[in-house]
């Protein structure tokens, strides 16, 4: 009975963190929608910013601002990752979400 309450108090935990996870890639897609932000973060920041830093790095100033530079693209690709790993994550969770349930409802069945 214990083996059984620990089993489903697990999956609990589990589910718990995917829908966290769906809850992220969620508002991410709430933020790909909005017109500010593709502005700002999609063609400002991934785009131009980027554009600008590569062009710079042709004709840095010093061995400083050459590396302040590459700081710089390390932070637009950095936040690329990120959101991109935030929308693979939410993605699996969603398919991973109805069988942690089923699992669910099967050790709450066996209590």
């Amino acid at each position: 009975m214990m083996q059984h309450e620990n089993e489903a108090q697990e999956i609990e935990i589990s589910i718990e963190e995917l829908k966290s996870k769906i809850a992220l890639a969620d508002h991410l897609e709430e933020l790909g929608k909005n017109t500010a932000f593709k502005a700002l973060i999609d063609q400002g920041y991934f785009e131009n910013e980027a554009i600008k830093l590569v062009a710079l790095t042709a004709h840095p100033l010093n061995e400083v601002h050459q590396k302040s530079l590459q700081n710089k693209m390390l932070g637009i690709s950095s936040l690329k990752i990120y959101l991109s790993n935030v929308y693979n994550e939410g993605q699996s969770a969603k398919a991973a979400l109805a069988e942690y349930e089923q699992e669910l409802d099967v050790a709450n069945q066996e209590r």
